[in-house]
């Protein structure tokens, strides 16, 4: 795992910036097992950035450009990534458990083996970075704001659905709402049948 400062760190970005306008004295960030937990990356131009394997757990990645960037394997667990612009990244493996990407623009993006228990995708543009996907209100009693998104990553491939408190096939979500509360049942129910239908299943 590799440390910066944050003096290192501006330096990295700035370097990678001039290199992505083919200025002299540029150079593509590499920060592939980087520690960078809990960074303040509000903004940051990472475009086809090495971020390989990085720690960016709880990082703030506000409207960050990270456009064809190469996170496979990086750890984003409760990242704050609304509004970011991952647009054809490189995700695959990538642990998005609980990270925030509401708004966010994942067109294109390879996202095989992602982890996204939890993720909240209210808004996010998924257009091509999965076969098909639908999300849908998941409220009832107490449960105001949550959404289910059901997923399928390629063709053929069984669909995923989650939430805050779920992950997991369509028989594992029947399950999981006929031996849960009753007070969420009925809401259960018809936001899964909505978000199967949306899917055309």
């Amino acid at each position: 795992m590799k440390t910066y400062t944050k003096e290192e760190l501006a330096n990295i970005l700035d370097l990678h910036r001039k290199w992505m306008n083919s200025a002299e004295g540029g150079q593509r960030a590499d920060l592939h097992r980087a520690d960078l937990q809990g960074a303040y990356l509000r903004g940051a131009y990472l475009q086809g950035a090495d971020l390989q394997g990085a720690y960016l757990q709880r990082a703030y990645l506000r409207g960050a450009d990270l456009r064809g960037a190469y996170l496979r394997g990086a750890d984003l667990q409760g990242a704050y990534l609304r509004g970011a612009y991952l647009q054809g990244a490189d995700l695959q493996g990538a642990y998005l458990r609980g990270a925030y990407l509401q708004g966010a623009d994942l067109q294109g993006a390879y996202l095989r083996g992602a982890d996204l228990r939890g993720a909240d995708l209210q808004r996010a543009d998924l257009q091509g970075a999965v076969h098909r996907w639908s999300q849908v209100a998941f409220r009832g009693h107490g449960e105001c704001g949550r959404m289910l998104t059901a997923l399928i990553y390629e063709e053929g491939q069984e669909a995923i659905y989650q939430c805050g408190c779920f992950y997991g096939s369509l028989d594992k979500l029947k399950a999981y709402i006929d031996n849960g509360s009753e007070a969420y049942k009925a809401s259960r129910t018809l936001a899964m049948e909505t978000a199967t239908t949306l899917l055309n299943i």
